[in-house]
């Protein structure tokens, strides 16, 4: 588990849920010179001066403040992440289970109410925000519940037409990525975008899947052979 640190509040975006003792959000972008402070939560304009000072200024009502929020990383596996995980560790001596549900995403955070530092002359806890690390895999690029990836293929496959061998998700195989068959069309074009439906990355709210997006690229041989150029002289002149 990644090292605490202070000074980075949750920014939390429009999709957000509960999975067992903990919520979930996403996080749309990093904290700036608010950084540190949850805004969402405060319903009272006071509430803010009450955060930074310890006290209701104008109002004059006292509360003791809560205690502050703390923040960690937890790195898992590019095949944790499609397939779920429950992860064990220890914050501020204290055991926790963090339940990873299947298809969370790279920078997701998990809140746990009340497992912050202790707060001043009995007040509540603050909170532990938990920010997911994934890591990537070297061909498929997860965008949103999509994935993406890149094929590379010869002149004469684009022209003729060939079936290549290319990574797709498969939450059933131990490394969540197994080897599917794609029929490239003779005729294929440079940057042509194959779309494969529900092959994407699993949803963590609803069903079923994101789609998967195969581009094309088409490589041009530096060199060639005699007998390869008169052909292609030959069908240059033919055309």
């Amino acid at each position: 588990m990644g090292g605490g640190h202070a000074g980075q509040g949750p920014f939390a975006g429009d999709q957000s849920g509960a999975w067992g003792p903990f919520t979930w959000s996403y996080t749309t972008s990093q904290g700036g010179g608010n950084a540190g402070f949850d805004f969402g939560n405060f319903t009272d304009p006071f509430d803010i001066f009450e955060e930074v000072f310890g006290f209701r200024g104008f109002s004059g009502a006292r509360k003791p403040r809560k205690g502050r929020n703390l923040y960690y990383s937890l790195e898992v596996s590019f095949a944790e992440s499609i397939q779920g995980v429950e992860k064990k560790v220890v914050v501020n001596e204290t055991n926790l289970s963090i339940k990873i549900p299947a298809g969370l995403s790279d920078g997701t955070e998990i809140r746990y109410a009340g497992y912050g530092e202790e707060g001043p002359a009995g007040a509540e806890k603050g909170d532990l925000f938990i920010t997911i690390k994934v890591k990537p895999h070297p061909k498929l690029v997860i965008q949103g519940d999509d994935v993406f990836s890149v094929e590379e293929i010869s002149f004469a496959q684009a022209v003729l037409g060939d079936t290549l061998e290319v990574d797709a998700i498969d939450p059933n195989s131990p490394t969540a990525v197994s080897r599917i068959k794609l029929k490239i069309p003779a005729g294929t074009q440079p940057n042509t975008q194959f779309r494969l439906r529900g092959k994407g990355k699993p949803k963590v709210r609803g069903f079923g899947r994101g789609d998967h997006y195969i581009q094309i690229l088409v490589t041009i041989p530096a060199r060639i052979s005699r007998q390869q150029k008169k052909l292609l002289e030959d069908y240059l002149k033919s055309g």
